[in-house]
């Protein structure tokens, strides 16, 4: 699909730069505002503070009076055989360990829907804008490695290279004969 170029009339065009001028544009340096904006956040800190201690406070209280009445308390399920049989015994479950578990179920259900979520829409917006790039402003890139094609470059390179190391080693006039001795030295 080939993008159209297209330009905005000028009543649109009004409308948008209205727009950037009364909500994109700066605020003014205001002192009062700034100081009354640092005070109402660190307001809404403490009392978000307070809140979690208090909620905190309210769970280890409700934890350990279900602990202590726990007998009275706890969710008693019946133990029966692969015949259906009642076998005599119950399986006792605490209700905050059950509590737990299951809230802990809850936020993974929720947090794998969200990914599932942002991974569709992540897809859907990748799909969006294949494609919309006019021909000629895309690049065209060459790969540099194609199998089975000759690279000029690479093998003259190669070649040029390897026939220097043999002229610079190949001294056939040298008779003199180099022997490497057991100290590690050379003796000629």
């Amino acid at each position: 699909m080939e993008l159209q170029e297209d330009y905005l009339d000028e009543e649109e065009t009004s409308f948008w730069l209205d727009l950037q001028e009364k909500y994109l544009k700066p605020l003014p340096y205001d002192e009062k505002r700034l100081k009354k904006t640092a005070d109402e956040l660190k307001d809404l800190r403490n009392k978000i503070t307070f809140v979690f201690f208090f909620a905190n406070s309210l769970w280890l209280v409700a934890a350990f009076t279900l602990q202590t009445f726990e007998r009275n308390l706890s969710i008693q399920i019946p133990i029966v055989d692969f015949n259906l049989e009642f076998t005599g015994r119950n399986i006792v479950i605490d209700p905050i360990a059950l509590l737990f578990i299951l809230g802990f179920a809850l936020s993974v259900v929720i947090q794998f829907l969200a990914m599932l979520y942002h991974r569709v829409t992540t897809l859907v917006h990748y799909v969006a804008f294949l494609d919309t790039e006019p021909k000629e402003q895309k690049m065209k890139i060459e790969p540099k490695y194609q199998p089975g094609k000759k690279d000029d470059a690479v093998s003259n390179a190669d070649s040029s290279y390897s026939s220097q190391l043999s002229s610079e080693f190949d001294d056939s006039d040298d008779d003199e004969l180099y022997i490497r001795g057991s100290d590690g030295g050379t003796s000629v």
